[in-house]
C-alpha cells in the first residue's frame, strides 16, 4: 500500500524552514519507533518541491498478499 499527499499552504505562502524540520524529526522519530517493523508498521517521508510551495508526504505500508 502506498499514499501520496501534496499539500499547499492556504494564501499560496512557502513553507518555512521550521515547518520542513518539524516534519523531518517526525520522519526520524517514526523510523526509529518500528526499527526493523517498518514494513509492517507503515512508514512516512516527506519532501519538498524546489519552491518549498508543495509538501508531499509519502506513505508506505506492507500488505500481504
Amino acid at each position: 500500500m502506498r499514499s501520496v499527499t501534496s499539500y499547499q499552504k492556504p494564501g499560496g505562502t512557502a513553507f518555512t524552514q521550521d515547518e520542513i524540520q518539524m516534519l523531518e524529526d517526525f520522519d526520524l522519530l517514526d523510523a526509529q519507533r518500528y526499527s526493523g517493523y517498518a514494513a509492517l508498521a507503515g512508514t512516512t517521508s516527506s519532501s519538498l518541491s524546489p519552491d518549498s510551495m508543495t509538501l508531499t508526504i509519502t506513505y508506505s505500508k506492507h500488505t500481504p498478499g
